[in-house]
């Protein structure tokens, strides 16, 4: 799948959603609605059906502290029902996701029977894939391919709330940015926008350490507020030019100055497409001040009805008119 921005995606069968189907997706793709009504499981959605591949696993996984559980694949599947296969549809690709039909067993839980199962087999565009854990947090990949020309995936993010989650992210696209003296500028400007104290990010042992005007010693990312963290990660993979950002709690941790400073940012990438939950309302009103007529956003208001889940789409125009008769959208 080379990129495009995706317009477009109908979810069957996937964690807490039968059926959805979600249409209009522009450049920023907002979703609001109640807590717990399954915001994250159509990021996760999305995020599953843009990597194309078991190794998406792993970080909504981790989100989620579920690679250790007993039950860590069988959570995919809507309402643990294991008779049906997931079915992530956009344009002309369909990606289908199947119990591992070879290697299941029965595990007692709770009372009575269910069936565990320790692998997943993705299929998409005639190319197979497959995911077997083997240990609580050893898993072995394999990838088979029916059709000779490889797809071409674009560089995916799925940024949560956990550190664990956003520290390998910056691992890895910093990387990339401390090879080009453009980009560790840009970083450096990025980190100066949030904080005139900080100066840049660095490496010491792998680690990720924050250099700040005011003191003699780098110190850990890991000492710096949630806010920081949060708007570093998103701003250094738009730096390594990820072409899908999809980000879950948007406004985690962050002032509303920050939130400004990151939606302008955001509006501005270029070639990115971005995904997010939000359930703020000052984020929600941020975004409204910083709109432009020409920005590309669309925001869906999940709900249920029936226990399906259910959409509806706003356009810019329609948000803008909501805010500003300070209309409820987010339940």
């Amino acid at each position: 799948m080379e990129y495009i921005m995706i317009e477009d995606i109908i979810i069957n069968n996937f964690r807490a959603i039968k059926h959805l189907e979600l249409k209009g997706f522009k450049k920023i793709n907002i979703f609001v609605g109640k807590a717990n009504i399954g915001k994250t499981s159509v990021l996760e959605a999305i995020y599953v059906y843009l990597r194309a591949n078991p190794e998406a696993i792993f970080p909504i996984s981790e989100s989620r502290n579920m690679l250790n559980e007993e039950d860590c694949f069988e959570g995919f599947f809507y309402n643990y029902d294991l008779t049906t296969d997931i079915v992530l549809v956009s344009g002309s690709n369909t990606l289908k996701i199947s119990p591992n039909k070879n290697i299941e067993h029965f595990t007692l839980v709770d009372i009575g029977q269910r069936l565990n199962i320790n692998g997943l087999s993705f299929e998409i565009n005639k190319q197979k894939m497959s995911i077997v854990k083997t240990k609580p947090r050893e898993f072995n990949l394999n990838i088979k391919r029916d059709n000779k020309t490889p797809i071409k995936y674009e560089k995916t993010e799925f940024i949560s709330s956990a550190y664990s989650v956003r520290e390998k992210i910056l691992i890895v696209n910093l990387k990339d940015i401390i090879e080009s003296k453009e980009k560790r500028k840009q970083l450096e400007k990025v980190c100066k926008d949030f904080s005139k104290d900080i100066v840049t990010l660095r490496f010491s042992a792998n680690k990720i350490m924050v250099e700040q005007e005011n003191l003699s010693h780098d110190i850990s990312l890991r000492l710096m507020g949630n806010g920081f963290q949060s708007y570093i990660t998103i701003l250094v993979a738009i730096l390594a030019n990820c072409k899908y950002i999809i980000i879950d709690e948007i406004e985690n941790g962050l002032h509303f100055e920050s939130i400004a400073l990151l939606l302008r940012a955001m509006l501005h990438a270029k070639d990115v497409q971005f995904f997010v939950t939000t359930h703020n309302e000052e984020f929600l009103k941020k975004l409204n001040e910083v709109l432009e007529q020409d920005e590309n956003i669309a925001i869906f208001n999940l709900y249920r009805k029936d226990e399906e889940l259910k959409a509806i789409h706003y356009s810019q125009e329609d948000f803008i008119l909501n805010i500003e008769q300070n209309n409820e959208i987010r339940d």
